[in-house]
Formats: C-alpha cells, structure tokens, sequence
C-alpha cells in the first residue's frame, strides 16, 4: 500500500513547473490508497524526530508521517533520512510506533 501525507501534497505543490507538478500530482492521487493528515501527535513525534535524530524539519514530518501511517517502506533519495534510519527505528520503538 502505498501511503501519502498532507506534507507530501505540500511539496509536490513546490515544483515550478506546472506540467510536472501536475503529472506528480496525478501519480500521487492514483497510486496512494491512503492520506496521513497532519495532526498535533504527528507534529510532536516529528519535532522530537528534528531534535533527537538531527533531521530537518520538512524531513522529520515526512518521517513522522509514514511511522504514524504504518508505511513498511519509505522510498527517498534523501541521505539525510537514510543516515538516521537507526535513531529513528530506536526512537519509534521506545514509543511504540510501527
């Protein structure tokens, strides 16, 4: 299943270019089954994500969205999250999520 999140919508309306904005959007809606919404749990799990494991803010909510919404993988091309896969396993253990 593949798992989407309000923060994801917000990037995919930064691309510039609107025909790849909406080609990015079209492949968003069709593919995702499910929508995790920003809420104020999200939102502490990902400032704690920011402070404990050093990830950037946007990164954090993008983390924080696909462990609250049981997402198996998270597809990213991103070294930052990949080179804090550990401390947020550990941290989402500790609280019990995914």
């Amino acid at each position: 299943m593949i798992v989407s999140s309000d923060y994801v919508k917000f990037e995919i309306e930064q691309i510039g270019e609107p025909l790849k904005r909406k080609s990015v959007r079209g492949f968003e809606r069709i593919l995702s089954k499910t929508n995790v919404r920003s809420s104020k749990g999200l939102i502490d799990l990902a400032k704690e994500i920011n402070v404990k494991c050093k990830l950037n803010s946007l990164d954090a909510l993008h983390v924080a969205a696909a462990r609250l919404g049981k997402a198996n993988f998270m597809l990213t091309c991103d070294d930052d999250i990949l080179d804090v896969n550990d401390c947020v396993e550990m941290l989402s253990r500790r609280k019990g999520i995914g």
